[in-house]
């Protein structure tokens, strides 16, 4: 498990835990930022300034008793409990902020391990239904695209097969059958017309053996 830490030049600040071994998306990001403001620095800014306020008004105004604020009345007590507020609400997020990004940790750890086991099962159900399948779907699986062929590359595809028969003197199905049927209607009369092959005798007869020769 590998964390990185990235900050952009628009100032956002951005936490990657990486993982691997499954078909899932290998990382695991939690931004840190509101606009271009980052908000552990922020929350860190605005719990030390109402910390400091609540400290501020608590030792040294001890006369206060209110204020007039926006035409209306505010006791010292209900200052000092709204800001208290404030200052609760930025801790609960740090406390949260803090607990999430252990929480992305477990979870790419967890992940880690468990990866091989789903890819494992992946690979076992490819093999038994195809990685076409829609089975798959029913696992949780993207079955693979069956590529689609365009009308110009069945086009090309045809003309390149027809210049690769013409090449090297192949024939399509129709082509062999017409020429098996040719073949066998004219069986017959091509053995027909074949010449008798005489053997090889000599055309003259011998004499017999011990016969006069008239001589003149």
């Amino acid at each position: 498990m590998n964390t990185t830490t990235n900050t952009s030049s628009t100032g956002v600040t951005t936490s990657t835990v990486s993982t691997d071994g499954t078909d899932l998306p290998s990382t695991m990001t939690t931004a840190t930022t509101v606009g271009s403001i980052n908000v552990a620095a922020q929350g860190a800014k605005v719990i030390a300034a109402y910390q400091a306020l609540i400290d501020g008004i608590t030792n040294e105004l001890p006369d206060l008793r209110s204020l007039i604020i926006n035409k209306e009345s505010v006791t010292k007590k209900q200052l000092l409990s709204m800001f208290q507020t404030r200052l609760a609400a930025a801790q609960n997020t740090k406390v949260a902020r803090l607990a999430y990004h252990a929480a992305v940790a477990a979870e790419a750890q967890v992940a880690k391990q468990v990866a091989p086991e789903r890819a494992g099962v992946k690979l076992y159900l490819v093999m038994r239904y195809g990685k076409t399948s829609p089975e798959l779907q029913t696992f949780g699986f993207t079955p693979a695209k069956v590529p689609q062929r365009t009308a110009a590359s069945k086009a090309k595809g045809a003309a390149k097969a027809k210049a690769t028969r013409k090449a090297v003197g192949t024939m399509g199905k129709k082509q062999k059958k017409a020429a098996l049927a040719n073949l066998a209607a004219s069986g017959p009369s091509a053995s027909a017309a074949q010449p008798a092959v005489s053997s090889p005798a000599s055309s003259v007869a011998p004499s017999a053996a011990g016969a006069p020769v008239s001589t003149k």
